[in-house]
C-alpha cells in the first residue's frame, strides 16, 4: 500500500468517526487564504438554540500518513477549540 492509498484508508476512517460524534462535519476547509484543514467538526454546545452555537466546540483534524509527513511543518493549523 502506497503512501496515497494509506492517506485515503485513515482519511475515511475519520470521516466515519467524526460523523457518528458530531453535527456537522467538513473535509478540506480553507480557514484563512493560507492554511486549509482535512477535517472541521462542530458540534452544539448546550442550552437554547443561540447559546448551543455560541457554546459549540470546532474540532480540526489533519490526516498524516507518515512520520516524515508529520514533521513537515504542513498543516499544522492550530486554530480550533480541538486539534
Amino acid at each position: 500500500m502506497n503512501r496515497k492509498d494509506v492517506t485515503a484508508d485513515l482519511s475515511e476512517k475519520v470521516a466515519k468517526k467524526l460523523r457518528r460524534q458530531f453535527a456537522i462535519v467538513a473535509q478540506e476547509v480553507w480557514v484563512d487564504p493560507d492554511h486549509r484543514v482535512d477535517f472541521v467538526a462542530f458540534s452544539p454546545g448546550s442550552g437554547g438554540r443561540n447559546a448551543a452555537l455560541e457554546h459549540g466546540k470546532f474540532v480540526f483534524v489533519e490526516v498524516k500518513s507518515c512520520m516524515a509527513d508529520f514533521k513537515s511543518g504542513h498543516g499544522l493549523t492550530f486554530l480550533g477549540d480541538e486539534n
